[in-house]
């Protein structure tokens, strides 16, 4: 009987003199002490970053804790007291509003988007480097840009709007707080998106 392996018989490697190599995954099979040492220092961070956090935080979810102070278990009390506040409920809203609202302009105008760049022609380098500037701009300088752009004083939309006779007076976008939410959710679905 005679052993095989994927480099040929040992048999024929004995009669030449020559001790059959162990290839790569041999060692991996065999030494499962040094894939344990190498899976480990990812599986520590993971622990201790990942697990402990989680953990704590549903503890401290279902418990009465304050900073400087053990808690005591209370169990759902704390969704209760939360379910039942009008802040929460409101904040729950435009959450809502504003995930769908961004997701769906998101979708929307960037298959639009990805369609047009698909059928250019001229200028395709320039216009997809165009398009792909709010990558490169930094998240604080475009703040700011968003920012200067509704700004109530010197809204470069405002003027826009006025100078092209669309609009007679300046529109609040910051203070109303329906295009509040339209002034927030716009930067936010751009600068996501890059587009």
């Amino acid at each position: 009987m005679q052993l095989k392996t994927a480099n040929g018989d040992v048999a024929k490697l004995a009669a030449r003199g020559e001790a059959p190599t162990r290839g790569l995954s041999d060692v991996l099979v065999r030494d499962t002490s040094v894939a344990y040492a190498f899976i480990a220092p990812a599986f520590f961070l993971l622990l201790f970053l990942v697990a402990y956090p989680f953990v704590l935080s549903v503890w401290f979810s279902l418990s009465d804790a304050r900073i400087g102070e053990t808690g005591a278990f209370v169990g759902l009390e704390n969704f209760e007291r939360l379910l039942g506040s009008a802040i929460f409920l409101q904040t729950l809203q435009n959450s809502i509003v504003f995930t769908a609202f961004a997701l769906g302009a998101k979708t929307v105008f960037g298959m639009a988007l990805a369609l047009l760049l698909y059928r250019i022609g001229r200028f395709k380098r320039l216009i997809r480097g165009a398009v792909l500037l709010p990558f490169i701009v930094p998240t604080a300088l475009s703040t700011l840009v968003w920012w200067w752009m509704f700004e109530p004083l010197y809204s470069v939309v405002n003027w826009t709007l006025k100078s092209l006779h669309l609009v007679r007076h300046d529109i609040p976008w910051l203070p109303d707080p329906y295009l509040a939410m339209f002034t927030v959710t716009e930067p936010g679905r751009s600068d996501a998106s890059g587009t």
